[in-house]
């Protein structure tokens, strides 16, 4: 029999750094390059955690949908959830079409870029799923939606910017994540 033990933050932890909740404290992003990238990562902001909630959206519905499929149930969209993830995807689309994008940034932009289109692709593929009649049919597009969204989430990552908080959700350092008791 294991025997859980409580886990809690080392005394070295980074998480006794951060400012308790209505401290003031320089919550900015810190200086890039230049000028211009830092406005550039200021304005993509909005986008990346709009791609982000999207990204996580979708994954959830779609989980949902194939939990439904396996219980014979059909996969049916909950089409209030999927309209927000398509709408905060429209939106993110609009704030990279907006953005003006320096130099040094292009790669980025155009990765960011590249998640949206795979996100697009996955929500059309999970619409257009619930039509496919024969089991064949229906696995090659679950593999082809999870492709998609698994794209997508590489690039989430790749296109972070931690120095100016653009970050995915990171549980490595999590409440009670850092040490562990003894078993």
């Amino acid at each position: 029999m294991t025997r859980h033990t409580k886990r809690i933050h080392d005394a070295a932890c980074d998480t006794w750094d951060l400012p308790r909740a209505g401290q003031g404290g320089d919550l900015r992003p810190r200086s890039g390059p230049d000028d211009v990238t830092d406005r550039y990562l200021a304005a993509i902001a909005p986008a990346y955690d709009r791609l982000s909630r999207v990204l996580a959206q979708l994954c959830g519905i779609f989980l949902l949908a194939l939990t439904r499929d396996a219980q014979g149930n059909g996969l049916h969209l909950d089409h209030a959830m999927y309209g927000v993830a398509r709408d905060q995807l429209n939106e993110a689309r609009e704030t990279l079409g907006g953005v003006p994008v320096p130099d040094p940034a292009h790669r980025h932009h155009a990765a960011m870029g590249q998640m949206a289109a795979h996100l697009s692709d996955a929500a059309r593929d999970m619409d257009r799923m619930s039509a496919l009649k024969t089991t064949p049919d229906r696995d090659i597009a679950k593999r082809e939606i999870l492709k998609r969204l698994a794209e997508a989430q590489h690039l989430l990552i790749a296109t972070a910017e931690p120095d100016s908080g653009i970050t995915p959700v990171d549980f490595t350092h999590a409440c009670c994540n850092c040490t562990t008791g003894a078993a």
